[in-house]
């Protein structure tokens, strides 16, 4: 009887561990998904003292305007910010849709650092970059 008894706590007791484990770590791994999904490739294409970006943003619908703008924070950080807005004598259904951009930012072809904002919301950057 003992043994049994054993064996049932050992089983609820780990059955807990087990349940807070998956809680704590799904939580985190959901998150790196959702971070993942907003992440925006930029496709760097490099000239003398000039970066020419290109790429896509996922924008709440089809019915979302995108502007993009780069401004220098400092001597070597750039902010690309990326603002939408809904045109309203659109109808669209509701759903993530890729919108295309196209910046020209004068800088130096190496030591420079990009940021991103989506709607003044930070999201990741990956930047690809190509010579020209």
């Amino acid at each position: 009887m003992r043994m049994l008894w054993n064996l049932v706590s050992f089983t609820a007791v780990a059955g807990v561990a087990a349940y807070i484990v998956f809680l704590v770590l799904g939580s985190a791994v959901e998150a790196q998904v959702v971070y993942d999904a907003n992440r925006v490739v930029v496709r760097d294409r490099l000239g003398q003292r000039v970066h020419n970006l290109s790429g896509m943003v996922m924008v709440p619908s089809e019915c979302h305007a995108l502007e993009s703008r780069a401004k220098q924070i400092d001597g070597a950080n750039f902010l690309i910010e990326f603002r939408t807005w809904e045109d309203p004598s659109r109808t669209c259904f509701s759903g993530a849709a890729p919108k295309q951009f196209h910046l020209t930012v004068f800088a130096p072809s190496v030591g420079v650092a990009f940021q991103a904002t989506l709607d003044d919301v930070p999201i990741p950057l990956e930047l690809i970059p190509a010579i020209e």
